[in-house]
């Protein structure tokens, strides 16, 4: 389908129409006029006829009188010498020649009068005729222009459907196929980043830098199939506190937590945060440093249990939990570190995370 707008794609269809229309609408306003020019032409044509209707009208009277001036003339001519009676039949002989003669005239003017009323009954025909066949031409046009123009809005609304349709389909086949990790933006690579993803936002880090940090990766993956792949209800605000309330509440909560942690992040039980190694360079050494990307909340040592079967267990969880913790973290901090914890530590418990490796 062409890359245009609506008012792009019809746009020479509207105007052909258009076009057509004023074409028809500026005939039927001729044919409004069409009258007065008639009469005008009549007009000129009664005016051209008067020579004629004159010269026929004093043809007719001579040639009315003709006989009664043929026998007083040629009565005289045919009174024998001495006098006598006139012949009649060479009289009316000569009556009748003169009464021919004077037809002729009557004829001409008649045959010329005749012919001029024949053309103007033409003109008119012939202009009666040329107006209607023009004003039907013009609104076969006219409708033609229109019926394609309703043909080009159909057409371009089917187009626009079915590209429609097109982007739907690939949209749904792309985001089956990174649902299952098999697109060529990321495939199982994109999964991995999904996955770990989800565990971050489990610890407590916020939907925002989870959700860049993704993008970052695989730029050619659409926002909503990053955001369907994560989960929507990440982005809502609380959705933390929901994970959490979901799961438990209290120490065991939080161990569930930190067992989801990706090996680069470890938990401070001393802030509840969780803490992810970043590198550096400082000096002439490479330095690492932990930055804040979530946070637990705190152990509760010391908390109210059951019994003292429970506080027991609790106990040694966390006392394993502070063992692992601190074999994370510098030689010379692990003291200070579980001492910070409630923990005694000479303990010897703690003895192999406290000798020198």
């Amino acid at each position: 389908m062409p890359n245009t707008t609506y008012d792009q794609y019809i746009a020479p269809y509207n105007t052909a129409a258009t076009s057509a229309a004023n074409d028809a609408a500026s005939y039927g306003s001729l044919g409004m006029t069409l009258p007065d020019q008639l009469k005008s032409i009549i007009q000129q044509k009664i005016d051209n006829n008067k020579p004629l209707v004159e010269g026929l009208a004093n043809a007719e009277s001579g040639y009315m009188a003709a006989p009664s001036e043929a026998r007083t003339k040629y009565m005289a001519n045919l009174a024998p010498t001495g006098g006598g009676a006139v012949d009649p039949f060479a009289l009316e002989q000569l009556t009748a020649q003169s009464r021919a003669l004077a037809y002729q005239p009557v004829s001409m003017y008649s045959n010329l009068l005749n012919q001029s009323n024949s053309s103007i009954a033409d003109t008119i025909g012939a202009a009666s005729n040329a107006w209607q066949g023009q004003t039907m031409m013009a609104q076969n046009k006219a409708t033609t222009a229109q019926n394609s123009l309703n043909s080009a809005i159909d057409a371009y609304w089917r187009q626009q459907d079915q590209a429609n349709k097109e982007r739907q389909m690939k949209l749904e086949e792309a985001t089956f196929n990174v649902s299952k990790g098999n697109t060529p933006a990321g495939g199982t690579a994109f999964q991995s980043a999904i996955e770990n993803g989800i565990a971050s936002l489990k610890t407590g880090e916020n939907w925002g830098p989870v959700f860049d940090r993704i993008k970052s990766q695989f730029p050619q993956v659409a926002n909503e199939q990053i955001r369907t792949q994560l989960g929507p209800e990440w982005e809502q605000a609380g959705a933390y506190e929901a994970y959490i309330q979901k799961i438990g509440k209290g120490n065991d909560a939080i161990f569930k937590a930190i067992d989801k942690l990706p090996d680069n992040q470890h938990y401070d039980p001393t802030t509840g945060n969780i803490l992810e190694k970043s590198g550096g360079i400082m000096g002439s050494g490479i330095m690492t440093s932990d930055r804040i990307v979530g946070n637990l909340g705190k152990l509760s040592i010391t908390g109210n249990q059951p019994n003292n079967q429970t506080n027991t267990q609790n106990s040694e969880t966390e006392k394993a939990f502070i063992k692992s913790e601190a074999s994370k973290i510098p030689l010379v901090q692990r003291r200070n570190y579980i001492q910070a914890q409630g923990f005694d530590p000479n303990d010897s418990y703690f003895a192999g995370v406290l000798r020198k490796e």
